[in-house]
């Protein structure tokens, strides 16, 4: 199977930070050489640019951050559909379950 890996380190949908450090973390436990292992191709394409909570605005406390997740969420969507129509399989890390809103 051809893989394209993406990096979503969004922590914005999260009440606490930190979940923004597990692209890092799953690339530092070797994803790309296990999954070689497997018989996958991987190509890495890196990370997304996420924006830092601390420089958004709060916006409505139930639906915090709902602007820039609603941006990221639209281009890993577009990226994702890009992903499919030449066949390969979009992995996305995260993050925090928000990134879900553009992988599905």
């Amino acid at each position: 199977m051809r893989i394209r890996m993406i990096g979503a380190p969004m922590d914005l949908g999260a009440d606490r930070r930190g979940v923004d450090i597990g692209t890092s973390a799953i690339r530092y436990a070797d994803i790309n050489d296990r999954l070689r292992t497997l018989g996958h191709s991987v190509k890495d394409m890196g990370n997304l640019l996420i924006p830092q909570p601390e420089s958004q605005p709060l916006g409505n406390p139930k639906l915090k951050y709902l602007e820039p997740i609603v941006r990221v969420s639209e281009e890993l969507a577009n990226i994702v559909t890009s992903i499919l129509q030449e066949g390969e399989f979009p992995l996305i890390l995260g993050g925090d379950h928000s990134i879900a809103l553009g992988s599905i």
